[in-house]
């Protein structure tokens, strides 16, 4: 392997290679070698990955049916944040919008566009590694962040990457990665693809999801400075990167602004008080609403804790396996069958290694967010140093500044809730890869020290996370057998565990607007059934996709019933689902009661199908407008009714 040791310093980039290899075509070609086996391998895991998964990645809950539903209605011509409510960022619908319009509204569609993009996060992730470490550990690296997180079957709690909760989370990781990726090669390289993969991965970012554009961002301009300080790079340099990142956002926000004012934009989309308020963040974050400062302290120190126990005695079952030649060398001296020694020494290590592991594995990334601001804080302290010498800094010291600082800012998401299976899917594939880097390098780097070699470190840490993901694909297979009940609809089929008690209901209420509604009739499927309005190809045309006690005055409430006057229903599916994470009970107990009570008066309530939620058909009173009790709301809904 060619060592290089690239300064980034006032003068051109000096790069020091080791004497006994030079950097020739055919080093150029074997390199490339060994990069195609590693991306082949990769593309055989994850080919494998779909097909076991296959069909199983979707559900039935509001978030899924918001990302069937919303590029629908802008394929027909209505206009994001002003026709329909949409808490992210325009890229990701409009894509899909365009999609269907080229093909058919399909979850083909989405399944399809879930599997391109995963697929571009994980040659991303790879190229990322690649820039600190050799093929096998970049493969390692990527395929362990891939098998952990990526083809989660997706249930009401967790997110898979190939139909996730929300598609803004995919395309984000994707152009947060990219921009990563850019400004890697950038200090490294001087290059102009650099540049340009930079700059458009920060302007994507910021026209798909809020904090992997802002974290884009912060990122193009820490390597602006790095560039600026080190290099003295600025002027050609900088247009080049920065008139995409900004050009992107001021293109798609300002075609925005033509059919709406641009403070609606802020306000009813990307900074919109119902998704983005302190109490629904609280929750998203892991606390509970009303968590004092140190309370929510002493669970994220508690959690912090248990994932440095569940660390620790894996790193120290790899680093043993670094020191074999002296264990073994030390044991050959006293005993005349060092081999059954060694098997009951590793054996005992291991024994007690995933026993400790075993109870904190649900633990076991709570401490990488700490870990990553420590790598951080001394990157940036080792970086001011040069800087106030006025040396050259290296370009690895800058990588693993802004690499550190990219997994700091995903995981800030989610402090409190760092397992596989829930927001954190979108947070950690950053962090997995830069976690396998530095415990085959730069950990690697420092254990020759102590007496052993670093080959036998970075392959002990890569042996590590191959245990580790084999254990992982198992139990993704156990899930998967499980998921045996096709779900078939009008736009394509899902799959789902046989006990899913969300499917009874869903199918029944599909069934029932299938067979008493036409093409082109209304329904209202609320507070929060969106996915129906999809899989039936019938539609409700109301700006709220669903409710989700997003109604909070006595105004909106009659904007929402006078939205429902200018075409009303002709099928209305009502279910007991609470709003818990908006601390809300139900609708027609604790919020939309005049909703309610409307309701009441016009449609009479009938059966009721499914078990969780609930769903109860309401259809048209045959006289017209009841004056019965509830007339005027308060009136509770939920029940048979």
């Amino acid at each position: 392997m060619v060592h290089r040791e690239v300064h980034v310093g006032a003068c051109p980039a000096h790069i020091a290679v080791d004497p006994k290899v030079a950097d020739n075509a055919s080093t150029m070609e074997s390199r490339w070698t060994r990069d195609g086996t590693a991306l082949a391998a990769l593309a055989l895991v994850f080919g494998l990955f779909a097909a076991r998964s296959w069909l199983a990645w979707g559900h039935l809950d509001a978030d899924f049916g918001r990302e069937m539903y919303v590029p629908l209605r802008l394929a027909g011509g209505d206009v994001i944040y002003r026709d329909i409510r949409y808490p992210y960022g325009p890229f990701s619908s409009y894509l899909h919008a365009l999609a269907y319009s080229v093909w058919k509204p399909h979850l083909d569609v989405l399944y399809a566009s879930g599997l391109l993009a995963l697929a571009g996060v994980l040659a991303t992730l790879y190229a990322i590694a690649r820039q600190f470490t050799t093929p096998v550990a970049a493969w390692v690296a990527t395929t362990f962040s891939f098998v952990e997180l990526m083809t989660f079957p997706a249930h009401t709690a967790s997110f898979s990457y190939v139909f996730p909760y929300a598609f803004p989370a995919l395309h984000g990781v994707l152009f947060l990665s990219l921009t990563l990726l850019g400004c890697l090669r950038l200090v490294s390289t001087d290059g102009r693809r650099g540049v340009f993969v930079a700059g458009i991965g920060i302007g994507l970012a910021l026209v798909t999801k809020q904090e992997a554009g802002v974290t884009a961002l912060v990122l193009g301009v820490m390597t602006s400075l790095a560039l600026f300080v080190f290099r003295g790079a600025g002027g050609r340099g900088a247009l080049r990167l920065w008139l995409p990142a900004l050009g992107i956002p001021a293109l798609a926000f300002g075609l925005l602004a033509l059919h709406m004012p641009a403070v609606d934009i802020v306000r009813k989309g990307l900074f919109d008080e119902t998704y983005f308020g302190w109490r629904l963040s609280t929750l998203v974050l892991g606390f509970r609403p009303g968590d004092s400062v140190g309370q929510m302290a002493a669970v994220l120190g508690w959690g912090h804790l248990n994932g440095l126990r569940a660390i620790v005695p894996l790193l120290l079952l790899a680093g043993s396996f670094g020191f074999y030649p002296r264990i073994r060398f030390a044991l050959a001296q006293h005993l005349r069958r060092p081999v059954v020694a060694l098997v009951i020494v590793y054996g005992a290590l291991a024994a007690v290694a995933f026993y400790t592991v075993r109870g904190e594995l649900h633990f076991r990334y709570f401490a990488f967010p700490g870990i990553a601001l420590l790598v951080f804080g001394a990157s940036s302290g080792l970086l001011l140093r040069d800087a106030w010498r006025r040396r050259p800094a290296v370009a690895l010291r800058v990588q693993v500044w802004l690499a550190s600082a990219a997994v700091c800012a995903m995981l800030a998401r989610v402090p409190a809730r760092l397992g596989p299976a829930n927001y954190a899917n979108f947070a950690l594939p950053l962090a997995i890869v830069f976690a396998v880097v530095a415990a085959t390098e730069l950990f690697g780097r420092r254990l020759p020290r102590l007496g052993t070699s670093k080959r036998a470190a970075r392959a002990s840490a890569l042996a590590l996370f191959v245990a580790l993901g084999l254990l992982v694909a198992t139990n993704r297979d156990r899930s998967w057998r499980m998921r045996t009940a096709r779900f078939e609809t009008p736009r394509g089929t899902m799959y789902f565990h046989p006990q899913d008690p969300a499917v009874p209901g869903f199918s029944e209420a599909l069934a029932r607007i299938v067979g008493e509604t036409a093409p082109g009739d209304t329904v209202l499927a609320i507070p929060a059934e969106t996915s129906l309005y999809f899989l039936s190809g019938r539609d409700t045309g109301l700006y709220e996709t669903s409710l989700v006690a997003v109604l909070r005055t006595e105004a909106e409430e009659v904007a929402y019933m006078q939205e429902l006057l200018a075409d009303p229903p002709r099928l209305v599916l009502l279910s007991d689902r609470s709003q818990s994470e908006y601390g809300r009970l139900g609708f027609g107990d604790d919020y939309g009661r005049l909703i309610a009570g409307w309701l009441l008066r016009r449609y009479e309530p009938g059966e009721t199908v499914g078990l969780v939620p609930r769903i109860q058909v309401w259809r048209p009173r045959a006289g017209g407008e009841s004056s019965g009790p509830g007339a005027l709301g308060g009136a509770s809904t939920r029940g048979d009714g």
